[in-house]
C-alpha cells in the first residue's frame, strides 16, 4: 500500500480493483483511499475523502458508485460520522451524500436487491459509546435517508450478508452489555420486519460469506464461562457482639479464559457487601456474629458469569470470658455465704467466752472477797490471758491459805510447782 494503515474498509469496484478507504496510520486518523489492481499487483494513491474515517462501510451501488458511511472521528468521543459519501469511479471523484439521522460504525451496511443500501446496527461513538438496534435505509436515486424497523438488539462486531432470496441476515456480535450473542436475525425489506434466527453457539467478531443459498460464519470470540475461587480468610472469624468483624474475602483463584478483565460481586442474600475489578480481587467487609452465606459472582462484561457460595462462620470471641465470669460470680457467691457463716460462728464464740468472762469474774469476785475485781477489757483473747492470770493468782492463794490453815509454813512462791 502506499500508506501503512490500520482498520481501513476494502470493497471491489465494477473493473476488479479493490478501492481502500481511510484507516488509522502513524499521522493518526486517515481519509486517505488508495486502489489495487490484481491484473498488474500494483498499488497507486486515490483521491482523499471528506472526512477522516476509521473502520468505516463502503457499500458499491448498482450503477458503480460507492457509498461510504460511518467510520470513527478524531474528535474527543471518536464519534461515528454521521456524513456520507459517493465515490465515483468514472470520474475518480468525491461527492456528498445525504447525511443520515447518526452515525452506525461496526455494523453492517448490504445493498438490498432492489438498488438501496441497509445499514443497521453498529456503535454512536468509540468512547463511551451507545450500542445501535437502529437501522436506516439509503435511497441512492433520491439521495435520501428513512428509518427502517429496528433489529431486536443493539449489536456490534457482527457478520451480515444479503441471501438469495433478499433478505439480509445479521449474526452474533456483543450485546447492549457487551455480551456475546447467540442471537440471528433476517431483514425483510419487503414487509420491514425482522425474523429472529439462532447460531449453534454465541459468538462476536466473526467473519460470515454468502455460500450458494447459505450464510457460513467462522472464527470469532466464543463465549466461555470464567471461572471462580471463592474463599474467606479464615473461614472462623472471633467478633463481638455490637460491633461487626473484619472478614477478608478472597477470589484470588478467579479466572478468564480468555483473561478477560473481571468483575467480582460478594452478596448475602440480597445485600451486595462489596464489589471490585481486576486487578483487585479482595475485599475487606464488616460481618455480625453468626454463620453467613456469601455468594461471590465472577463477571467477565461479555456474559459470562459464574458463581460460588462459602459460608463465613463468625464466633463470639466474649462467650468464654462470659462463662469465665459467671463461675467467678457463683464461686464468689459461695465463698460470700461461707464467710457470712463463719462470722456468725465466730459472734458466738465471742459471745460465749464472754458469758464465760462474765461468769469467771463474778466466782472470783466472790473468791478473792473483792467486788471491785475486774478482769480487763479488750479482745475475747486478752481476757481470757487476763483471766488466766486470775485463775493461777487464785489457786496460790487457795495453797498459801490451805498451808496456813493446816499449819504448813511453806511458801507457795518457794515452791517447785
Amino acid at each position: 500500500m502506499p500508506l501503512p494503515t490500520f482498520a481501513p474498509r476494502a470493497v471491489t469496484l465494477g473493473d476488479g480493483r479493490v478501492f481502500v478507504i481511510g484507516g488509522f496510520t502513524s499521522d493518526g486518523y486517515t481519509n486517505s483511499t488508495a486502489f489495487y489492481d490484481p491484473a498488474t499487483a500494483a498499488w497507486t494513491s486515490g483521491p482523499p475523502m471528506s472526512f477522516v474515517r476509521v473502520l468505516p462501510d463502503a457499500t458499491t451501488l448498482a450503477d458503480g458508485r460507492v457509498l461510504v458511511t460511518g467510520g470513527f472521528t478524531n474528535d474527543d468521543q471518536q464519534t461515528s460520522v454521521a456524513s456520507a459519501e459517493l465515490f465515483d469511479p468514472r470520474t475518480n471523484s468525491w461527492s456528498s451524500a445525504r447525511e443520515a439521522s447518526i452515525g452506525h460504525t461496526l455494523g453492517i451496511a448490504k445493498r438490498l436487491q432492489d438498488g438501496r443500501v441497509l445499514v443497521a446496527g453498529g456503535a454512536d461513538a468509540n468512547a463511551n459509546p451507545t450500542l445501535l438496534a437502529r437501522a436506516d435505509i439509503y435511497d441512492p436515486i433520491t439521495n435520501s435517508w428513512h428509518p427502517a424497523n429496528p433489529m431486536s438488539i443493539a449489536r456490534v462486531y457482527f457478520a451480515g450478508g444479503l441471501l438469495v432470496d433478499g433478505s439480509v441476515i445479521v449474526a452474533g456480535g456483543l450485546g447492549p452489555d457487551f455480551e456475546i450473542l447467540q442471537t440471528a436475525e433476517l431483514y425483510d425489506s419487503q414487509r420491514d420486519i425482522w425474523i429472529a434466527q439462532s447460531l449453534s453457539a454465541p459468538r462476536a467478531a466473526i467473519a460470515g460469506a454468502v455460500v450458494g443459498d447459505r450464510f457460513v460464519v467462522a472464527g470469532g470470540l466464543a463465549k466461555r464461562e470464567p471461572f471462580e475461587m471463592l474463599s474467606a480468610d479464615p473461614p472462623a472469624i472471633e467478633g463481638v457482639p455490637g460491633s461487626p468483624a473484619a472478614v477478608t474475602l478472597s477470589a484470588a483463584g478467579s479466572g478468564d479464559p480468555e483473561n478477560d478483565p473481571l468483575t467480582f460481586t460478594w452478596t448475602e442474600g440480597t445485600n451486595t457487601l462489596a464489589r471490585t475489578v481486576d486487578p483487585t480481587r479482595t475485599s475487606t467487609v464488616g460481618l455480625a456474629v453468626g454463620v453467613h452465606n456469601i455468594t461471590l459472582t465472577v463477571d467477565d462484561g461479555f456474559g459470562g458469569v459464574s458463581t460460588a457460595t462459602v459460608a463465613v462462620d463468625v464466633q463470639d470471641a466474649t462467650a468464654p470470658l462470659h462463662a469465665l465470669i459467671a463461675g467467678l460470680a457463683a464461686e464468689n457467691a459461695s465463698l460470700t455465704a461461707q464467710n457470712q457463716q463463719l462470722q456468725q460462728e465466730l459472734a458466738a464464740s465471742q459471745q460465749t467466752i464472754a458469758d464465760a468472762v462474765s461468769t469467771i469474774q463474778a466466782n472470783l469476785r466472790a473468791s478473792f472477797d473483792d467486788p471491785s475485781f475486774t478482769i480487763p477489757g479488750g479482745t475475747p483473747q486478752t481476757q481470757l490471758q487476763a483471766l488466766v492470770q486470775a485463775v493461777v493468782q487464785l489457786s496460790k492463794a487457795c495453797r498459801q491459805h490451805l498451808y496456813k490453815n493446816l499449819g504448813g509454813q511453806k511458801n507457795l512462791d518457794d515452791d517447785d510447782r
